[in-house]
């Protein structure tokens, strides 16, 4: 069964029978809702008013007005068009939805303060080849959420110098990025 929300004429039909002091269950049969809808409906979109609190009630138009101003800010790729013209370009590239999401977070982690946000986790691998192929190898850096990966050369096999190489790669990341590394050695 499709989720619909309700309508104006509806939520005038709550505020009716409400009036007339009719139990919810009965207003529920009457508009042919689950009675958890109507619930949720009077208590998410009642109007209440601190210093008048005789105004405090259900009104329809009101109700009406609250639920479409929540699903408008719900709607970001509609209100935003460089957002949703960045969620197309990705798709078209053969992004999931789940990496798009994610990768968006990144960018929103970036501009917001980072100490009121997780930060992401890197794990880098590092593939050696055999050592007959000489000390050339690769690392790859990747976030285990969204997945985002940085594949780097490595031309030495110690520590040191893949530690070096890690700090250059990773000095263009946002500051939230370079938080935590995991290590794995790979094979």
């Amino acid at each position: 069964m499709a989720h619909t929300a309700l309508n104006l004429r509806e939520r005038r039909t709550i505020e009716d029978i409400l009036n007339a002091k009719v139990p919810v269950p009965e207003i529920a049969v009457e508009i042919g809702r689950h009675v958890s809808i109507v619930y949720r409906d009077i208590k998410r979109n009642g109007y209440t008013d601190h210093e008048l609190p005789a105004l405090n009630r259900y009104y329809g138009v009101v109700a009406q007005r609250a639920a479409t101003q929540r699903r408008a800010r719900r709607r970001k790729l509609v209100r935003l068009v460089g957002l949703r013209k960045a969620v197309i370009k990705q798709l078209k590239e053969g992004w999931s939805p789940e990496q798009i999401a994610g990768r968006l977070h990144l960018k929103v982690k970036r501009c917001a303060s980072a100490t009121r946000r997780s930060t992401p986790i890197f794990r880098a691998l590092t593939v050696n080849p055999e050592r007959a192929q000489g000390k050339m190898n690769v690392a790859s850096l990747v976030e285990r959420k969204t997945r985002f990966s940085v594949l780097f050369r490595n031309n030495d096999r110690s520590t040191t110098h893949l530690m070096n190489r890690l700090m250059s790669v990773m000095e263009p990341l946002p500051q939230p990025a370079r938080k935590s590394i995991t290590f794995d050695r790979g094979i």
